[in-house]
Parts: C-alpha cells; structure tokens; sequence
C-alpha cells in the first residue's frame, strides 16, 4: 500500500497555532523546540555592526546568505564535535555568566560581494535572476578559520625543484 494515500491531502501553509481550535491544537505537539545556532562571522563583522542593525536575513539553505547593513556573506553549515555553551550576563548572579542554552550547529560566513550580471537580468528563459555572489567560492586559498592564507613568493627554503 502507498504510504501517501487518497487520506493525505496537500498543506501549503500551517494556520499559527492561535487561530486554530482546541481539537485542532490537540492534534499537534504541545512543546515548541528551540535549536540554537552560532553564527560565526571572525573579524568581518563588529559587535557594534551587528547590534546596531540588529536584524540578519538568513536563507535556509545549504549555503545561507546573512545581510548585516549594507554587508553580504554567504555561509557554510558545520556539525560540530562537542556543543557551544552559550552563556547570559547577570550581573547580579555569582558567576556573572551562566549558561541557557547549548549548541552542536554553526554556520561560519564569509563576505562576499554582490555582482549585477545584465545577462541573467535579462531574463534567460523567463528567469527573474538579477545576479550572482562573486567569491562565494574563494575557499580554496583559505586557512581552516577561512582567512587568506599569506604566502611567500618563490619556493620554499631547502626545495630541490628548480
């Protein structure tokens, strides 16, 4: 037997659970889950930056994009061996900073520049494409924390090759 059957029908959108009645509600699990993320962004982005827009449009993709201001970055998704503790200031506690809420999920993102291509704006096949990110795809000269790695010129000291 088909594990969707004629009983399945299609939900494109969830009613918000306030708007729904209590037989309704009943059907569905009582608990919200909350899953937190770290969101790594190294030394492009300032604490400051970050808490004056207070506000990142983030795309549920493999490859999400952040928008802080007027700075684009496009992300990557990683599991994470062991947790982040994520830890809240109270300053009338001892210790000061004790730990809500934990972690195994970080999005590490890099900047990327916003590049109009007027060939795709143009509309290939009826696509509504206005453009690309540019050095979405720069990781390979990266270091593991996704900074540009410096090199020398020339070779390395003690190389046979000539």
């Amino acid at each position: 037997e088909p594990m969707l059957s004629s009983a399945w029908h299609r939900v494109e959108v969830l009613p918000h659970r306030g708007l729904l009645t209590k037989e309704e509600r009943d059907e569905y699990e009582d608990e919200d889950e909350v899953e937190y993320v770290t969101l790594e962004f190294g030394s492009h982005l300032t604490e400051e930056e970050l808490n004056q827009y207070g506000e990142l449009q983030l795309l549920a993709t493999p490859h999400p994009i952040a928008r802080v201001g007027h700075k684009h970055f496009q992300g990557v998704h990683e599991s994470l061996i062991g947790n982040d503790i994520l830890f809240k200031h109270q300053p009338e506690a001892t210790p000061a900073y004790v730990p809500f809420a934990k972690s195994s999920h970080r999005i590490t993102f890099q900047p990327v520049s916003i590049v109009h291509d007027p060939t795709k704006a143009a509309g290939a096949a009826g696509e509504d494409v206005a453009g690309y990110f540019d050095g979405a795809d720069d990781a390979a000269g990266a270091g593991p924390d996704g900074q540009p790695i410096k090199r020398k010129p020339g070779r390395p000291r003690g190389s046979k090759n000539k």
